[in-house]
């Protein structure tokens, strides 16, 4: 038997990794799209030229006559991830997107492990058949590790409302539910589980002769309280509470402010270790300096308390202004402009554009260091070729109003 070498690439164009108005497996059953079920017989890897052998289990849409067997290759600066031996998949790829007569699975594919979604496999056969909508979905649990794969949630309540409909399932062990035989219309969707926080309803629309997917994460309902009070014990009201978890680089996980007597209360975080502090982001526009107390522990759904933060004095308010010049002294209007920290750890102050006299203002702090950086991106062409002019000067806020001439430079990136 011939195989055939037919290499997937699930966008429009070659090789791209853009996922916009890519829709869903659902919306994705339409020409040209060619859509079948098959089943790897060998593992591919995403070194090019490795793919895995597939056979044709089920044509569904635009499938070429007489194809049983092909070779699909998933690697590519946009991998879908490797195929592997034994597992049966729903396949997507559109006819436009070759690349030397072959095709890639890219990170933007419909293409799914059946294992993991045997409804869906249903509701697009239903959808072929021009059956009734269904709405399906998954339930999963909110990821303190956005590295990690979340295991699906269990035992979810979703509650469908419409006109003249109401109706609830639970999700599955494998965290995933369905409601058949819809009618065309808007519908609300609710999903609730003891021991996590209700997620805000949503609306979905679902349309004649397609299924319509909609997967919710919970958050579960372990917190972290406690006051927030200055450096003579005294509470303070409205600072922004922030909880970063110790092993992850990304940022807050969640964030409140304070109430009237200095106390606050972050819900909805999974268990880990989280450093709780103010002003703990990236973007440092508070007015008291960068504060984190140590690490604490939280179980699954523990209410964990009394996590208080002492801040120092608040940080005094200073102005600087730059003036952005040409490197023959002439003000450049319209200069990309930025104010940061580079230590002990990188934080932003933001950015703008200098005005029609070259000026622009940042609201900083006295006694700090920070890094200005200006460049002439608005003119500036990437072809090797045309210099991008560019300054940087680092300042050391000594008075509450200081001024700074930042004269661009050309250089080549």
């Amino acid at each position: 038997m011939p195989v055939v070498f037919l290499f997937l690439l699930a966008v429009t164009v070659a090789l791209g990794c853009s996922c916009n108005d890519l829709g869903s497996p659902c919306s994705g059953l339409r020409s040209p799209w060619i859509v079948l079920a098959a089943k790897a017989l060998t593992n591919s890897t995403n070194i090019p030229g490795k793919p895995a052998k597939m056979l044709v289990e089920e044509p569904f849409l635009n499938v070429p006559a007489g194809l049983k067997e092909f070779l699909a290759d998933t690697s590519g600066p946009c991998e879908y991830g490797p195929l592997k031996a034994g597992e049966r998949y729903v396949i997507y790829t559109h006819p436009d997107g070759r690349l030397d007569g072959v095709y890639h699975i890219s990170m933007c594919s419909h293409t799914f492990a059946i294992r993991n979604r045997p409804r869906l496999l249903e509701a697009l056969r239903n959808q072929l058949k021009g059956g009734p909508p269904r709405l399906i979905g998954r339930t999963l649990p909110v990821a303190y590790d956005p590295g990690r794969d979340a295991p699906a949630l269990a035992g979810v309540t979703v509650t469908l409302r419409g006109r003249d409909i109401l109706q609830s399932t639970v999700s599955d062990a494998a965290g995933s539910y369905e409601f058949q035989n819809l009618r065309n219309g808007r519908y609300t969707i609710q999903f609730a589980k003891p021991g996590f926080l209700p997620p805000p309803s949503k609306e979905i629309e679902v349309t004649n002769g397609q299924c319509a997917l909609s997967s919710e994460e919970l958050a579960p309902n372990g917190t972290i309280s406690g006051i927030v009070r200055s450096g003579n014990g005294g509470p303070l009201a409205g600072i922004v509470v922030q909880a970063v978890p110790a092993l992850r680089s990304a940022g807050p996980f969640r964030e409140t402010r304070t109430r009237d007597d200095g106390s606050y209360t972050l819900p909805g975080l999974p268990a880990g270790r989280y450093a709780v502090g103010v002003n703990a982001g990236s973007d440092d526009q508070g007015p008291y300096p960068p504060t984190l107390r140590a690490a604490v522990t939280l179980s699954e759904h523990q209410a964990l308390k009394n996590v208080d933060v002492t801040l120092p004095p608040p940080r005094t308010p200073a102005r600087l202004r730059v003036r952005v010049l040409w490197p023959g002294g002439r003000p450049y209007a319209g200069a990309q402009i930025s104010a940061e920290v580079e230590l002990p750890a990188f934080r932003g102050y933001g950015s703008t554009t200098t005005d029609a006299a070259g000026r622009a203002d940042f609201n900083l702090y006295r006694g700090e260091h920070y890094l200005i950086r200006a460049f002439d991106a608005p003119h500036h062409a990437s072809d090797g070729r045309t210099p991008l002019y560019q300054g940087r000067a680092r300042v050391t806020m000594t008075a509450t109003r200081q001024e700074l001439v930042l004269q661009l430079y050309p250089t080549l990136d």
